[in-house]
């Protein structure tokens, strides 16, 4: 099994229910990553009172914020057909000059994991549980449909009231679309609950250049992930 750290430097090769906000100059490229403060960073809850208006399985309580700015248009989608819980779609508007382009997505599903509370270690136990599943399971499944698939690091991470988070980040080749891509599969534990989430985030290198950590934080996937609290 691989667990790394995430290098300094990436060598990166390689709806439902909408709602909209804006982001950009008219005419230019969206880049999440040269945003100082976001116009709205709008609270979106997954709960009981949404389980059963989306008719989904919500077992644990979590809110996170979902950014929004002039230029951005912001697609949620409840139950979609994947099996996830939610999807988020984050694309550039169109202009004049250009069409709408797409920048970010995410999927929130429920996720699984043992407390491992007989072990030394439990928080370590449930990341070994964690990067087992993404590199022998999920990855494997995602990287059969795509070129050029490529995990750069699996890796414990910090994020919100999550104990225990751990992510994958690999690239890839979307062949139809012809855009380098990220994903950054991310497991999301409750501290002491076996119901948690997990997050899949594609990102579109060629407009949105993630280069290290500290620009996949600040891409719009990556800060709705870091406001990630449990109720």
């Amino acid at each position: 099994m691989r667990i790394a750290v995430l290098l300094a430097t990436l060598c990166l090769t390689g709806p439902a229910s909408a709602q909209s906000v804006q982001l950009g100059a008219e005419g230019s490229a969206f880049n999440p990553l040269t945003i100082a403060a976001f116009d709205e960073m709008a609270p979106y809850t997954l709960d009981q009172f949404f389980a059963e208006t989306h008719g989904v399985d919500v077992r644990t309580p979590v809110t996170f914020l979902v950014p929004g700015h002039f230029g951005l248009h912001v697609a949620s989608d409840a139950a979609p057909s994947t099996g996830a819980t939610v999807v988020f779609g984050f694309h550039q508007e169109a202009t004049q000059s250009q069409p709408r382009a797409y920048l970010e997505d995410i999927q929130i599903t429920g996720f699984g994991l043992p407390l491992f509370e007989d072990a030394e270690n439990p928080v370590h136990a449930r990341r070994i549980y964690a990067a087992s599943y993404l590199e022998t399971e999920l990855f494997p499944q995602w990287a059969s449909r795509f070129e050029q698939a490529e995990i750069y690091a699996i890796e414990a991470i910090e994020l919100g009231n999550a104990v225990g988070a751990l992510q994958l980040v690999a690239g890839y080749y979307d062949q139809d679309a012809g855009d380098n891509m990220m994903l950054r599969a991310v497991i999301l534990p409750h501290p002491d609950r076996i119901s948690g989430y997990m997050a899949l985030a594609s990102i579109n290198l060629d407009l949105v250049p993630v280069t290290n950590p500290e620009s996949l934080a600040q891409t719009l996937t990556g800060q709705l992930l870091s406001s990630w609290q449990f109720q």
